[in-house]
């Protein structure tokens, strides 16, 4: 764990370092996939060197603790276009603001169709 916080910060949020990547905004520069995140930390990028000291089993634990802690919560764009595109198919989100699908916070009719 101190070994990622040092950089990209314990909070997800707040990174000390300006050039790492804070988990909790927003989308990860070379993907969120698992496979995608193996490779950065297999490999390396930019300032960031390949994790060597971590086993294939540890870097994976990595990847499985940010996806769960900060991507998860995150609601991708492809997600939010989708379920606007729903809303306004299905006529349940009329009064929908853009800064409420920009923000992830939809009214509860969005996420479940009615029966």
């Amino acid at each position: 764990k101190t070994l990622c916080t040092n950089c990209h910060g314990a909070d997800g949020v707040n990174a000390p370092l300006p050039t790492a990547r804070a988990f909790g905004n927003g989308e990860l520069k070379f993907g969120a996939d698992p496979y995608s995140m193996f490779q950065t930390l297999t490999k390396g990028n930019g300032l960031m060197g390949p994790q060597t000291s971590m086993s294939p089993k540890e870097r994976y634990q990595v990847i499985y603790y940010i996806r769960e802690t900060f991507i998860s919560a995150i609601p991708s764009e492809s997600r939010l276009l989708m379920l606007r595109q729903r809303s306004i198919n299905d006529g349940s989100v009329s009064n929908t603001s853009s800064s409420e699908f920009s923000t992830g916070r939809l009214p509860i009719s969005t996420h479940f169709k009615s029966c």
